[in-house]
């Protein structure tokens, strides 16, 4: 009897750790470890986090020491959705969860950009009028928050600076920043498949998909819209 007790302990301990404990890579590529509930854990993981992507901007500054970019005025943005571009076949929306659709009508109510492309041509600025891409295959949306979905011929890499400063073997993307840091392209190297959690962010929803918390795939570009971007119609007249 005793002996039974014992293998029921080991039993029912071994499922409450399988329940309470992730194993999982972040997005800095340093493994992490964590036993719920550990909130303090999270806690320092998000700080450093932030640390990391402070130091990374500072890097990479692309304004002199001491000269600040002007903040952007008000900016007239340009209704795409007339000329949306209808749904390839076999192709499906990624905003399936209530998360991924508000960020969709929110998404496409500011910027009115479609999620399946334009049968117009979009090029992306930042604010000054500096050229980032031309055109865009779609946008994905994943846990992590709505993402514009690029080729790398879309991207014009001239008016981007490579972030050289964490190479980790195991990152899941290369970054590359225009306007003096405030601007962040990603170029995908792995996918996120398996990794259910998405980073800590303001758009941040964890619904545990097996499959991994976005889309994302090898050798695309993705680039989060903010006040810092400009959406025109047309080709550039300039560079």
């Amino acid at each position: 009897k005793r002996g039974l007790q014992k293998q029921k302990f080991h039993a029912c301990k071994g499922l409450y750790m399988a329940l309470t404990e992730l194993r999982f890579m972040h997005c800095t590529g340093e493994p992490v470890h964590v036993t719920h509930p550990e909130p303090q854990k999270f806690a320092t993981l998000r700080q450093r986090e932030a640390a990391a992507y402070s130091q990374k901007r500072q890097a990479v500054a692309i304004q002199p020491p001491g000269e600040q970019p002007p903040a952007p005025g008000p900016v007239s943005r340009v209704n795409f959705m007339p000329h949306m571009r209808p749904a390839a076949e076999g192709q499906v929306s990624t905003a399936d969860t209530p998360n991924r659709k508000r960020d969709k009508e929110k998404l496409e109510r500011e910027w009115m950009l479609p999620e399946f492309g334009t049968q117009t041509l979009v090029r992306f600025e930042t604010t000054d009028g500096t050229v980032l891409a031309v055109g865009y295959t779609s946008v994905l949306y994943g846990d992590h928050g709505p993402y514009v979905e690029f080729d790398k011929e879309h991207i014009r890499f001239d008016n981007w600076v490579l972030n050289t400063v964490k190479q980790h073997p195991n990152r899941f993307y290369d970054e590359w920043f225009a306007d003096g840091g405030r601007v962040l392209l990603y170029d995908q190297l792995q996918t996120v498949h398996g990794q259910s959690c998405p980073p800590a962010g303001l758009s941040s929803v964890t619904n545990l998909r097996p499959e991994g918390y976005a889309a994302y795939k090898v050798g695309k570009c993705y680039l989060e819209l903010s006040e810092f971007t400009v959406l025109k119609e047309g080709a550039p007249t300039s560079q």
